[in-house]
């Protein structure tokens, strides 16, 4: 039997392993001053974050710049910096002792294309469409480039997926345990980051679906509600346990230095970083999609920091983030590639966003049985819990993406990383359109 599970997905895990490679090997080039966000070096970036904890064994008494972060990331980094500092000469300098934790985005990264793989075998597809789902999250550029970095993107995207996973895994065993693990999942991810908070739009639907589904069984067996009062009971653990760990940090900082939540360092007015776009009107920042500045006149592929209109920015951070490659060996050998790669997320983002139109024609048109519509009677999540997943995914992603660019109006806050969940959005709807369409034909 194991053989035969194996044989049947060899070429999903022949496709993870490539994805693997890949990753391995640019993160084992990746400096740690080039292809960056946010390091700095003694300006209170995530490089001071990581070496204040290493140096003092406790959090920064400030939450200026980055100590305003979570501070899980921090400290797993300070402890691979104490870690090698035993393991090689112990007078290395720090920057050298901290260039070693990127190895940690690296671990991040493979975990969550595991998650990523066990996410969409939960759903009632077949093999060569998963195995597209799987390519696309083993090769998108954006998601190779953040393998590289030091920042805590990494850690947080993979709780973010964690989340989803034992939340789809909870639904069908209905266990406290599994329900513990989700909020132990959601509390630590929000003290990678807060965002990872955003999770919840997901997962409490899920979650309610779980709680009616348990109430509809009672209802037909008449056994006195008993599945239903479980569930409530579960819930009930989930909160007591989600919101204390999810919120520890932001509570402290908002007592500490009335941090509200949610809120990030602002760039200061005047500084090197200071690119306001809030001169551009409302129109070409957020309404219009400009064509043209997808190509510009010398064919520039590459994010501009002076970019207003941020649809433009998200496909080109979404490629290869912020940064221009063919500066830097051996990229400018090869620029053909980069533009090749370039199109076709372009075509990666066309086809997603038509697919995300026909998927929303399709659920409206369709009637709504709760029978068998979100799980099958192989306890496989069907088409249309997948449809429902990648359209929520997709609306939570735009609309924290407007949101987050009016309120910080500047280039640099319209970048893929925020909102990198959306490539599970795009994908899994290419591949929900095109099981639809085949079972029509």
């Amino acid at each position: 039997m194991v053989k035969e599970v194996d044989k049947k997905n060899k070429y999903a895990y022949l496709i993870m392993i490539l994805g693997i490679i890949i990753r391995f090997i640019t993160n084992f080039y990746a400096r740690v001053d080039v292809f960056q966000h946010d390091i700095t070096f003694n300006n209170a970036g995530h490089f001071d974050y990581a070496k204040y904890i290493y140096e003092n064994n406790m959090l920064p008494n400030t939450n200026y710049y980055e100590f305003a972060q979570p501070p899980i990331n921090a400290y797993l980094q300070a402890l691979v910096m104490k870690i090698m500092s035993f393991v090689i000469n112990r007078n290395v300098s720090l920057i050298k002792l901290y260039s070693y934790t990127k190895i940690l985005s690296f671990i991040f990264s493979v975990i969550t294309l595991i998650i990523i793989y066990k996410i969409i075998k939960e759903f009632d597809v077949n093999e060569f469409l998963s195995n597209i789902f799987i390519a696309i999250f083993s090769f998108y550029p954006g998601l190779i480039i953040m393998n590289t970095q030091y920042s805590n993107d990494p850690i947080s995207y993979m709780f973010f997926y964690l989340s989803i996973y034992i939340a789809l895994i909870w639904i069908k065993n209905k266990k406290m345990s599994t329900i513990i693990l989700l909020a132990l999942s959601i509390g630590i991810g929000m003290l990678t980051k807060v965002s990872v908070g955003l999770v919840a739009f997901v997962v409490g639907p899920i979650l309610l679906i779980g709680l009616y589904s348990s109430y509809r069984e009672d209802k037909k067996n008449k056994n006195g509600y008993a599945n239903f009062k479980n569930v409530i009971l579960m819930l009930t653990v989930f909160m007591l346990i989600v919101f204390p760990i999810g919120l520890s940090y932001s509570v402290r900082n908002y007592i500490l230095f009335g941090q509200k939540f949610g809120e990030i360092f602002d760039i200061a007015v005047g500084t090197k970083l200071d690119l306001s776009l809030k001169n551009y009107s409302i129109y070409d920042r957020y309404i219009k999609f400009a064509f043209d500045r997808l190509f510009d006149k010398e064919c520039n592929i590459f994010h501009d920091y002076y970019e207003y209109n941020i649809w433009v920015d998200l496909i080109k951070t979404s490629t290869f983030d912020e940064f221009t490659f063919v500066k830097y060996y051996p990229f400018k050998n090869f620029y053909p590639l980069l533009v090749i790669i370039y199109i076709l997320n372009l075509l990666f983002w066309f086809i997603g966003i038509l697919s995300i139109g026909y998927n929303i024609s399709y659920i409206s048109s369709i009637e709504k049985s709760v029978d068998n519509f979100f799980i099958n009677k192989d306890n496989k999540f069907t088409i249309n819990s997948l449809i429902i997943l990648s359209l929520l995914l997709f609306a939570i992603a735009i609309i924290s993406y407007i949101y987050f660019n009016v309120r910080y109006a500047r280039s640099c806050n319209s970048n893929y990383r925020y909102i990198a969940y959306i490539t599970f959005a795009l994908a899994s709807s290419i591949i929900s359109s095109m099981h639809l369409i085949k079972c029509k034909i």
